[in-house]
């Protein structure tokens, strides 16, 4: 599979996910291509994939970003672990989402545990592999 088509499919079913996930309407941009290495700069959930596409996936945003998508979704803010653990919750849905639409188009991937990654840093090979 040719790399633009696995990256169309990749941003196609993460927009879905997002639309699906979250209580938000969605202002959907043109993409752009970060080089390596890539900074964080707050909070990110790091997410591989292994099948038909093999990589990993950043979700990143602020504390603030977090704390309100997760008050949003329950009724309140979350702080310390308990907005770590719904980052890390927060990534699986659109993970699995992500998954679940590509497998609609014929591309089976499976998708690991998520790892949230809290404070500033540099990543090197951090998108499709």
């Amino acid at each position: 599979m040719e790399i633009n088509t696995i990256i169309t499919k990749v941003l196609n079913g993460t927009i879905l996910a997002v639309k699906s996930v979250t209580p938000f309407s969605l202002d959907v941009q043109t993409p752009s291509l970060i080089r390596q290495p890539f900074e964080q700069e707050s909070i990110s959930i790091l997410i591989g994939m292994t099948g038909d596409i093999r990589g990993r996936i950043i979700i990143e945003g602020t504390n603030g970003c977090m704390i309100k998508i997760g008050e949003s979704m329950f009724g309140m803010p979350l702080e310390g672990e308990m907005l770590e653990s719904f980052a890390a919750e927060l990534g699986n849905m659109l993970a699995g989402n992500i998954a679940t639409s590509l497998a609609g188009e014929n591309t089976l991937i499976d998708i690991t545990p998520p790892t949230v990654i809290v404070g500033c840093g540099q990543y090197q090979n951090v998108w499709i592999s």
